[in-house]
């Protein structure tokens, strides 16, 4: 995304900290760069207006793909799934 730096205080816990460390000895980069490229591929996936993409989902491309001799799989998909009845 670019642009000029701001300097901003991050609270993290030990574990992420240690995580994050050595993740960016890793890979050879500090860690601000790290967090800057994990914001930037957040806000890249998760813009506000962004259309659904059923193409990318899991679940749509597995419409239609298998068979049950049952009738009400889309009503009652909560008993199928989970064995808890709608009641």
């Amino acid at each position: 995304m670019g642009g000029a730096l701001k300097k901003i205080n991050l609270y993290l816990t030990n574990l992420q900290h240690k995580e994050l460390k050595d993740k960016a000895y890793h890979d050879d980069i500090s860690m601000s760069e790290l967090v800057r490229e994990a914001i930037d591929e957040y806000l890249t996936n998760n813009k506000r207006g962004q259309s659904f993409d059923p193409q990318k989902d899991s679940f749509f491309k597995a419409i239609g793909t298998m068979k049950s001799k049952e009738t009400d799989l889309s009503a009652n998909h909560d008993k199928y799934l989970y064995d808890d009845p709608k009641d």
